[in-house]
């Protein structure tokens, strides 16, 4: 893996791997690389038009909340940083929590896009579920996916698989990296 030396580096042994060819399957295929001006993130759709991802990659909390520019979801980027669709949103769904104060619990939004990428079979979607903290914390292991902004320009998706270590009312803790 090439490390990006600006950024931190992590304390524990890095066990990403990359995805590669396997982001032509399915669930690799619902991942999104985020762009807007001045960064990048990672998304996953969850309904033929949805897009779940962290606010703070939709809302610039550095310029009091603004709404990135040209933010678009691209699913399946691989190697170049491109792929052959990309739409932006229509309408934002988050929480005033974190408009308010930032506060990381409410990190969250719902970006509905100006088209229906999740009914093309080449991209999929996820189908969210409940899963009560017991069973969480009793998976024998779960997998994090995305775009790593510190490996290769964020250009190429990475799992990682770990446990999940704590359950909060807005989140897990894992031992991925």
């Amino acid at each position: 893996n090439i490390i990006n030396e600006n950024y931190p580096q992590p304390l524990l042994t890095d066990n990403r791997v990359a995805v590669g060819s396997m982001i032509n399957n399915f669930p690799y295929s619902a991942i999104c690389r985020i762009n807007y001006n001045g960064g990048n993130g990672t998304g996953v759709l969850v309904g033929p038009n949805l897009v779940l991802t962290a606010a703070h990659v939709v809302f610039d909390k550095n310029n009091n909340n603004a709404k990135f520019e040209d933010w678009i979801a691209q699913p399946k980027v691989a190697g170049n940083g491109s792929s052959n669709t990309h739409v932006g949103w229509t309408q934002v769904y988050y929480y005033e929590n974190w408009m308010n104060n930032h506060n990381w619990e409410y990190d969250i939004a719902i970006c509905v896009l100006g088209e229906n990428l999740g009914s093309n079979p080449e991209y999929q979607y996820m189908h969210l579920q409940y899963l009560s903290d017991d069973l969480l914390k009793s998976l024998p292991a779960i997998r994090a996916v995305g775009y790593a902004d510190d490996l290769q320009g964020s250009f190429h998706q990475y799992y990682s698989d770990g446990k999940v270590n704590s359950v909060s009312t807005y989140g897990f803790t894992t031992s991925c990296y």
